[in-house]
């Protein structure tokens, strides 16, 4: 998976440039069309609206590239984003987390990241859950949050996973935490958010 931090020379890339990442990024997608993403972190909080960000989403859109953002500063430029171009699926990195250390402090931002539920091609991915919670498992303190992400994506747009190595708890309470200890969760709910919606959303099929 690509994870791209911005630097300085990334605004003046030459079209050249442009045209030899987008190389490498079709190249990767022949090779292994079921693995690769394009992921960037946004430490310059204009770039994903004043233009230096905008060869990406063509990019994207012709290779059929899901991009990750690391964007919790920055959720409502996601908007923007999803707006001008819904044929490019984006994916919100770790709940959205605005930062902090646990419960109310890492979802500050939560009613921003909501409101990008309205755009189709924004999905969530649920990681890093465990570690947002001031409690020990089940981590009670933050089933409120999770839930009002579910009630705004659905099922459908929010993708269950670990970053296991900063965790606070076992792999296997990652997972029973949402399919154990959520009750708003159905079996079917279960089934989509831990592995079939993103299967969906990637467009790769299951037997």
């Amino acid at each position: 998976m690509p994870w791209t931090t911005p630097v300085q020379s990334s605004v003046n890339m030459l079209t050249s440039e442009v045209n030899r990442v987008i190389s490498h990024i079709d190249q990767a997608m022949r090779i292994s069309p079921n693995t690769i993403k394009y992921r960037i972190s946004m430490n310059l909080l204009t770039w994903l609206t004043d233009g230096t960000m905008d060869w990406l989403w063509p990019a994207a859109s012709r290779a059929g590239l899901p991009v990750a953002l690391a964007a919790s500063a920055i959720i409502p430029s996601v908007g923007q984003v999803a707006e001008k171009n819904p044929e490019v699926k984006l994916i919100i990195d770790h709940l959205g987390r605005a930062g902090g250390k646990t419960d109310a402090e890492c979802f500050a931002n939560l009613p921003d990241m909501l409101a990008l539920a309205k755009y189709p091609n924004v999905a969530i991915k649920a990681t890093g859950a465990p570690s947002y919670s001031s409690e020990a498992y089940p981590f009670r303190s933050i089933h409120d949050y999770i839930h009002q992400i579910y009630d705004a994506f659905g099922p459908e747009r929010m993708f269950w996973g670990t970053d296991i190595t900063r965790m606070p708890c076992t792999w296997r309470q990652c997972i029973t935490l949402f399919t154990e200890e959520l009750s708003f969760l159905s079996e079917s709910d279960k089934d989509l958010i831990m592995g079939r919606a993103l299967c969906n959303w990637l467009g790769w099929d299951l037997p």
